[in-house]
């Protein structure tokens, strides 16, 4: 089995190709717009934790946790631990080039 197939001719391959390019640069622009704008909410909020506009609650400050094992700890301090339990998980993706 050959690791290539010629693909140019299908014009859908071309425009499903150019929307994915298309839209990781909309990801990627709406990552960097929304940490902008997160930036702005969170100094107009100051020390308040909800933030109102024309007296409707528009936004709010709400708190969250992540509890994770450090595992360069684990590898670094219980080495045979760490072997036993790590694990690695193989997947693909599409990335154009």
């Amino acid at each position: 089995m050959s690791d290539f197939v010629e693909v140019g001719f299908s014009s859908e391959v071309r425009k499903a190709l150019a929307d994915f390019v298309a839209g990781k640069q909309l990801e990627a622009e709406g990552k960097a717009k929304k940490a902008e704008a997160e930036v702005i909410l969170r100094s107009a909020l100051g020390e308040a934790k909800v933030a109102k506009i024309g007296g409707a609650v528009a936004f709010k400050l709400v708190n969250g946790s992540n509890r994770h094992a450090d595992l360069k700890v684990l590898a670094e301090s219980f080495p045979e631990a760490y072997e036993a339990v790590v694990r690695v998980a193989e997947y693909d993706f599409i990335r154009a080039v």
